[in-house]
Order: C-alpha cells, then structure tokens, then sequence
C-alpha cells in the first residue's frame, strides 16, 4: 500500500468512529429521552420543567441533525482541505445523542 492510500484510509476514521458511536448512543438517548417526561413528574415540585424542555429539544437534535451531520461528514471530499472539516462535522453528530444521555441522567429522582 502507497502512502497515498494509507493516508486516505486514515482521513476515513472520525466518519466511521462516529458512525458506529451514533449508531450505539441513539437508542439509547430515544429510551431515556422518551422515559424523560415520566421522570419530571417526580420532579415537578422542584421546577425541572426547562431540563425537560432542553431534553426534548436535545431529543428533536437526535433524530433530525445527527444523520445529517454524519451524512455530512462522510460526503465531504477525501481531500487534505477538508480534513478538519470532516472530523468536526463527524464528532459535532454525537453531541445531541450525549447532551440527551447526560441531561437525563441529571434529573432528580
């Protein structure tokens, strides 16, 4: 394999990682994040109801802009211009899913 080949299989790794963290992460946001109602009835003596209003928000991100974002990342040409780029747009994808996961796990029980 030449240099040139080598280096553009490793241009290829922030789609792919990403891609399969989404792929790992977006149920697991849907679950939480569709269980997050439930969970701010406990909580709604204490005033939870804008966390629940950022999850839903973060919940609409999940489903609309990470497969944008990772179709994005990988139709961005395979040029060294475009390198940071492309790793930016990769790894931006799996900040919705995360921001839904954590925000989540931060409710009161």
């Amino acid at each position: 394999m030449n240099d040139r080949t080598a280096d553009e299989a490793t241009r290829s790794t922030a789609p792919l990682w990403s891609t399969v963290t989404a792929i790992l992460l977006g149920p697991i946001a849907l679950l939480l994040g569709g269980l997050a109602p439930m969970a701010g009835d406990a909580c709604a003596a204490q005033g939870c109801s804008p966390a629940l209003a950022v999850i839903s928000g973060s919940l609409l991100a999940t489903c609309a802009a990470t497969p944008v974002l990772l179709l994005a990342a990988w139709l961005l040409p395979n040029h060294r211009r475009f390198d940071k780029a492309r790793r930016a747009t990769a790894w931006s994808a799996l900040l919705p899913p995360l921001s839904v996961i954590l925000l989540t796990l931060g409710l009161p029980l």
